[in-house]
């Protein structure tokens, strides 16, 4: 038996408790998100091998983890749809919607809702996440841009423009700075739009293809309105992040753009490009990419210099050896060649 502790020692004890308490608190905090992280990797991985019905079961119990969490309603919802439970995929499209979920165009463009689509459900989840989506987009349209115009410019003679989007996590002074010489040369205009999503100190992210489009569109305005310039001769690039929704953008909106220059995104089909615009009237594209970027950014670029070859754009593909995620070495000459080409210098 233990003595009576004495008075002092009493103090440390509780000490020690409290200590105890907090660690583990401070371990059930840990093991939640880590918990959660792991629901993910495993319901990814059953969705991978198209075991649906382990997703749901994955699915359901990240759920039940997490009853408030977007992406895990919206997931169960796909895994649902995916195993023909039309009823259940619903249910849970509108909680993910009712959660928070606010890209309509992702409902829509999301092959595992496919089966959703001829429901009367589905339409009126989409117009709830349209309405959801309304007051980001309004936000989207009020950012500034940061233009920097070039040293020679001569306001009485139209200019060419650069509409230039960062990747994620970056910002546009810094990207601004990435373009500068390029856009020099070409005495062109450069217009940095600048993404919403804060995702560190000084980083931003951009949302869906609808917010990114509409920042870019309020930023080609108030370049206009400050500037004489060059309609005919708008350029959009990207990096990155950047680079994917410079792409998308570009595909809704063909003829607004004389050449677009994605680097080291990944693209998307370009079956709406091909269907709503002469590929005589469209832009040129230049894509960038370095050979050791992740395979499937690699291959999308290739796929996509084939779809629009076939419909007959003006598109040339420069893969460059020993590169990965990043801009080529001699970068300045690079974007200076990928201007003149899509410019017509």
């Amino acid at each position: 038996m233990m003595d009576k502790p004495k008075k002092h020692e009493i103090g440390v004890l509780c000490a020690l408790l409290s200590l105890a308490m907090f660690a583990a608190d401070a371990a059930a905090q840990v093991k939640g998100p880590l918990r959660s992280r792991d629901l993910s990797r495993k319901y990814m991985q059953a969705h991978a091998a198209g075991d649906y019905a382990k997703a749901i079961e994955i699915g359901l119990q990240w759920v039940r983890l997490k009853p408030k969490n977007i992406t895990a309603a919206y997931n169960l919802a796909c895994v649902y749809a995916l195993n023909g439970d039309k009823k259940d995929a619903l249910q849970w499209l509108a909680k993910s919607v009712a959660l928070g979920w606010d890209d309509p165009g992702h409902l829509q463009r999301d092959t595992d809702l496919d089966s959703l689509h001829s429901e009367p459900e589905f339409d009126k989840i989409v117009g709830q996440a349209r309405e959801r989506q309304k007051p980001r987009l309004e936000r989207a349209g009020t950012g500034k841009p940061l233009i920097v115009p070039p040293s020679s410019l001569d306001n009485t003679k139209p200019a060419p423009l650069i509409i230039a989007m960062h990747g994620y996590g970056g910002n546009a002074e810094n990207f601004s700075r990435v373009w500068a010489d390029a856009a020099g040369k070409a005495g062109a205009i450069l217009v940095i739009p600048r993404a919403m999503r804060s995702v560190s100190m000084s980083g931003f992210g951009w949302g869906d293809l609808d917010e990114a489009e509409v920042i870019v569109k309020s930023a080609l305005s108030q370049a206009m309105s400050q500037h004489n310039v060059d309609t005919k001769r708008v350029v959009l690039t990207g990096f990155s992040q950047g680079a994917s929704m410079a792409y998308g953008i570009a595909e809704r909106a063909p003829s607004a753009y004389a050449g677009v220059i994605p680097v080291a995104g990944r693209l998307a089909g370009v079956s709406s490009t091909g269907a709503n615009v002469n590929a005589s009237t469209g832009p040129k594209y230049y894509l960038m990419i370095g050979a050791d970027d992740r395979e499937a950014t690699v291959e999308s670029n290739r796929s996509s210099k084939r779809e629009l070859s076939a419909a007959g754009f003006d598109v040339s593909l420069v893969v460059y050896p020993d590169l990965g995620h990043a801009f080529p070495p001699n970068r300045d000459a690079e974007l200076t060649r990928a201007l003149a080409y899509v410019l017509g210098k």
